[in-house]
């Protein structure tokens, strides 16, 4: 008995002193001044909560616009999966697939209404081209095309014995998302920005093979062009976990139901018997492509100039996925199960006035 009142009284100790900390007031945060449209005194990490239902994220600039800018430098791989293009000696290849730079640029606003926000963001990525190539060491074992042609004796270039092969692929990555949050304590120390908007797309890549081989045919080159334009729903949340009021970890995610028109080519030129023989492909397709994306890192956030200015930073990792977006022309037919990942580091400096 004696032991279980030590452990009620140390836990109503324990939980008197969480108590006293939430009560607390910081009297060093920045004051703030805000039109009277909003009508209540808005909440940060260095304000505690007082008496309100998800108060929103501030001290928002002193007698700012409350207007953000910011800039990123991503350092992201992409891959596009089911784009086997030939064997040599019992090995796959695929297109080289490497990391390159790229940035993101923002900028939003506050909505004075119920702690509202709008933000948009640009983001531009490059791979410029890259080569792979393979050579057989026995042309007589395992070695053989797989065909991205379907015509008039595609039968003969379906299964040929190679020398050697080489492919160089280019891409374009431009993305443009728009979208209505409000960013809130869910916590003390944790806050939420549940957005919801518009992603608009234009992906472009071009993909070039070269196939030498032994009998009939003994040049064949392919060239398989994609694009793809559309625009779809994006919703997500965002997440700030806050170890001290201006430093923490953030955790992002989204999802994106994207209408797409997919555009694309196949021409394919070789050397069949001592003869040049060329057959030409198209095809346009509407389909949803579903996107996922995931962000984790730290951030911080500091406030200078007599509050008049916040500047904030954020480095991490990011991922995404694009599934079902290799609708490239295999065999006469659009691919299936082939999607677009991408992946790097990401590293944010933003500006508030």
């Amino acid at each position: 008995m004696k032991s279980i009142f030590y452990f009620t009284t140390s836990l109503l100790c324990f939980s008197a002193a969480l108590w006293t900390d939430e009560a607390k007031v910081d009297e060093t945060a920045p004051q703030i001044t805000l039109p009277p449209s909003v009508g209540y005194q808005p909440e940060a990490v260095t304000t505690e909560p007082r008496g309100l239902i998800t108060p929103t994220v501030a001290p928002r600039v002193n007698k700012g616009q409350d207007i953000l800018i910011d800039a990123d430098f991503i350092w992201w791989k992409s891959y596009v999966s089911n784009f086997e293009y030939a064997q040599i000696d019992g090995n796959i290849l695929t297109p080289k697939f490497q990391f390159e730079p790229g940035f993101k640029l923002g900028t939003g606003m506050d909505l004075y209404h119920d702690g509202w926000d709008i933000y948009t963001e640009y983001t531009w990525l490059r791979q410029p081209e890259s080569m792979n190539s393979g050579t057989s060491t026995d042309v007589g074992y395992s070695s053989f095309m797989i065909a991205f042609a379907q015509g008039r004796d595609s039968g003969i270039l379906s299964s040929i014995p190679l020398l050697d092969t080489t492919a160089w692929r280019k891409s374009e990555f431009n993305i443009l998302d728009a979208e209505v949050g409000r960013n809130f304590f869910i916590s003390k120390r944790l806050t939420l920005r549940p957005h919801i908007g518009l992603k608009g797309a234009s992906l472009f890549e071009k993909t070039k093979i070269i196939y030498s081989g032994t009998g009939s045919v003994e040049v064949d080159t392919l060239i398989l062009k994609q694009n793809l334009s559309g625009i779809g729903i994006r919703g997500g949340v965002d997440t700030v976990w806050h170890i001290i009021p201006s430093f923490g970890f953030y955790g992002d995610l989204s999802f994106t139901a994207l209408w797409g028109s997919f555009h694309n080519t196949l021409s394919n030129r070789a050397l069949l018997n001592g003869s040049a023989w060329k057959t030409s492909l198209y095809r346009t397709n509407q389909d949803i492509v579903p996107i996922f994306e995931a962000g984790l890192g730290l951030t911080y956030m500091t406030w200078f100039k007599d509050n008049k200015y916040q500047l904030y930073a954020k480095a991490g990792w990011e991922e995404q996925i694009w599934l079902g977006y290799n609708k490239n022309l295999v065999n006469g037919q659009i691919s299936t199960g082939g999607s677009l990942t991408l992946q790097g580091f990401t590293a944010k400096l933003g500006l508030v006035f």
